[in-house]
């Protein structure tokens, strides 16, 4: 069923959102957490719904499409807690009459468009290096997430870690052998560090990546991503139950309360719990496309969420990130080295250099009587202190901070691999834990209650006693590599690199096409509006193969003229690569061979980029050789980096004896979402998301 998600997908998608909720920046949007699930186009959801009328069309969504080609903007949001708060644009006030009267084919397209809208998102945001688990290089260091938004404020690393676009180590954490023990300790002194150090580290898996740094940009993702993972949940329940503690709904609270006493007094509310959870997974199971209720109710809470943690991030980040005391005294620590240089030139031009270096008490060394170990001599300690400066204080600061991130993201994975479990995201793995659910729900209905009270005290008294110690008598870095809960499940962003590859695999577009617009009557107020919300961005990938056209026939025009063999057919590559398809002598069949063209600055010069199936091609603009070739098979990493939507790529020759890695890296991409997914789709399975 997973496989279904990118295979049956059709290209082009009826397309239809709410601009209030759908206008967000998708630098770190965590629009991801999506109740549908994508089903073959033929299956039925409503039988009864009414057809569309001839007259009604369902617009795409250019905001959903924005934040699909670039992820530097941050469109605002006005949009409040409060359901009644979320302001609509007078453009799309008829909008949700037109998604009442959509066909069942159409909602399944709105539903199946949203979802991929929101998964390419995250995909941008979340995955910007891939290496392969058993590629070499230098070991170096990057975080594991987007770091294109200007505003964000990045801590300075910490000692011993590498720059910005380094690459990430994939085994930077030592990783404990399977032989030797961690750390020598005498043979059999306690029974669990035997016990953990011969039968559970050994098979444990490897090391996880150091927790990314700390940046602002990074906290408001985060507090995102929490928030519309735990607000929707517990928010609705634990207000439901202090109504019905409250009984402010008398009939209501009374069903409930008889159902309660008669459950406790037949020894049925263990087994209702369980048989809840199981109802829960099995339901979407069952009905795989949510309502359009849910689909509105969702949209508000994706709002929500955006808001809160745009709210976060503008209550925690200061005006200004250093102050004026800050700025001078930085300029004194690097304006002092100058100074000094320019007062020891003019004391050797003296001629009584003796004399005005006692004078002023300068040294033979020009140090001016200063510790000759101290790069700032002449500046007092208050005044060298800045706040890069590297002290214990800071190095406590910055690794709470990134503590406290790492356990606010994990506890959002936690609840996404919840919610992938009742949304069948990996349908083996949801068949597991709804068989276990159902396996409790007929234990706890058949046994007695003493024996089911007696089962739950040996549980906490095995763990307690015997499992807690041999986790204790782990080293911390072994603990460390302890699988999280429901670790087979994948999070948002693990299922959406799955998705975007599978549709990479399929020949499928990686964003649905753009539907046409059919006009409408509108005033000049609502025009005025829509204009200034949605701009439409600039299609590289368009111009990338315009270039690649105009190129190619100026080269073939120049081999003309010039008497030059034009290109044979059935040979590939070509001599130049530049051309999207190849061009043939008149009558002969042309090879249909699928590329991607995109324009980009390499660190030699600017050019294009041209991907076939099987092979990467940069060919520059003043040439009509390829430059650089790398087939995707010797590929091993690939990287965003820097502000201008840079791309990195890492690879050795097959043929290559030493298997020495080589590196080429380019300054800035068009387009580089997509063509970072098409390098990792067609073989998605073997990267390491780092």
């Amino acid at each position: 069923m997973a496989a279904n998600c990118g295979l049956h997908m059709q290209p082009s998608f009826a397309r239809h959102y709410i601009p209030q909720v759908e206008a967000r920046s998708p630098s770190g949007n965590p629009v991801i957490h999506s109740y549908y699930y994508t089903k073959h186009p033929g299956m039925a959801l409503n039988a009864s719904a009414p057809p569309v009328p001839p007259n009604a069309s369902v617009q795409p969504s250019e905001l959903t499409r924005r934040r699909l080609q670039s992820i530097t903007g941050t469109i605002d949001d006005d949009a409040t807690e409060s359901d009644q708060d979320i302001p609509a644009i007078p453009a799309q006030q008829g909008e949700n009459e037109v998604e009442d009267e959509l066909s069942e084919q159409q909602l399944r397209e709105l539903y199946d468009s949203e979802e991929i809208d929101r998964f390419l998102n995250l995909f941008s945001a979340y995955v910007t290096e891939v290496r392969l688990p058993g590629s070499s290089g230098p070991a170096r260091r990057q975080t594991n997430e987007s770091r294109l938004d200007v505003n964000e404020i990045m801590v300075e690393p910490k000692e011993g870690e590498p720059e910005e676009d380094d690459w990430v180590p994939i085994h930077g954490t030592p990783e404990p052998s399977r032989d030797v023990p961690t750390a020598p300790k005498a043979p059999s002194r306690y029974l669990s560090e035997h016990i953990a150090q011969h039968y559970i580290i050994p098979y444990l898996p490897p090391a996880p990546l150091p927790p990314p740094l700390f940046t602002f940009g990074r906290l408001r993702v985060t507090t995102q991503r929490l928030h519309l993972a735990v607000e929707p949940v517990y928010k609705p329940f634990f207000a439901d139950l202090g109504q019905l503690a409250r009984w402010e709904s008398r009939r209501l609270s009374f069903v409930y309360c008889v159902l309660f006493w008669v459950l406790w007094w037949h020894n049925l509310l263990l087994p209702s719990l369980f048989f809840r959870v199981f109802y829960a997974i099995i339901r979407r199971r069952i009905f795989p496309y949510p309502t359009l209720q849910e689909l509105r109710q969702r949209r508000k809470e994706v709002a929500r969420a955006n808001v809160f943690g745009d709210a976060v991030r503008a209550r925690l980040t200061p005006s200004s990130p250093f102050g004026i005391q800050e700025l001078w005294r930085i300029f004194k620590v690097f304006n002092k080295p100058k100074v000094d240089k320019a007062k020891n030139v003019m004391k050797d031009k003296g001629k009584n250099r003796e004399g005005v270096d006692n004078a002023r008490g300068v040294m033979p060394d020009g140090n001016g009587g200063q510790n000759p170990n101290s790069e700032l001599g002449g500046l007092p300690a208050e005044e060298t202190a800045t706040v890069l400066d590297n002290s214990k204080d800071i190095k406590r600061d910055k690794d709470a901070k990134r503590a406290i991130l790492q356990t606010v993201g994990d506890i959002a994975d936690l609840h996404e691999r919840i919610k992938n479990i009742a949304i069948w995201r990996r349908p083996t793995s949801s068949y597991v834990y709804s068989g276990v659910a159902f396996f409790l729900f007929l234990v706890t209905l058949f046994l007695p209650a003493k024996y089911i009270a007696k089962l739950v005290y040996a549980v906490g008294g095995i763990f307690f006693w015997h499992i807690a110690p041999i986790i204790a008598a782990m080293p911390a870095a072994d603990r460390a590599r302890l699988p999280p809960a429901f670790n087979d499940i994948p999070s948002d962003a693990d299922y959406a690199m799955e998705l975007i590859s599978q549709r990479v695999a399929s020949g499928l577009s990686i964003k649905p096409p753009k539907k046409p617009k059919k006009p409408q009557n509108r005033n000049v107020e609502t025009i005025s509006i829509q204009s200034q919300t949605e701009q439409k961005p600039v299609d590289w990938k368009k111009w990338g193969e315009r270039a690649a056209l105009g190129k190619a026939w100026a080269n073939d025009g120049k081999r003309l003229f010039t008497g030059d063999e034009w290109r044979q057919t059935g040979t590939w590559p070509p001599c130049n690569p530049l051309m999207p398809e190849p061009v043939l002598l008149h009558g002969m069949p042309s090879p249909r061979v699928e590329t991607h063209t995109f324009p980009a600055q390499h660190t030699s010069a600017p050019g294009l980029i041209t991907l076939t199936p099987v092979t990467f091609f940069f060919t520059p603009l003043m040439s009509s050789t390829a430059k650089v070739t790398i087939a995707f098979s010797d590929l091993r990493g690939v990287k965003k980096t820097g502000l201008l939507q840079g791309l990195s790529l890492r690879w050795a020759e097959t043929q290559d004896d030493k298997g020495t890695e080589k590196e080429e890296r380019f300054i800035w991409v068009g387009d580089r979402d997509e063509l970072f997914a098409r390098l990792i789709g067609p073989n998605g399975h073997r990267w390491l998301k780092v």
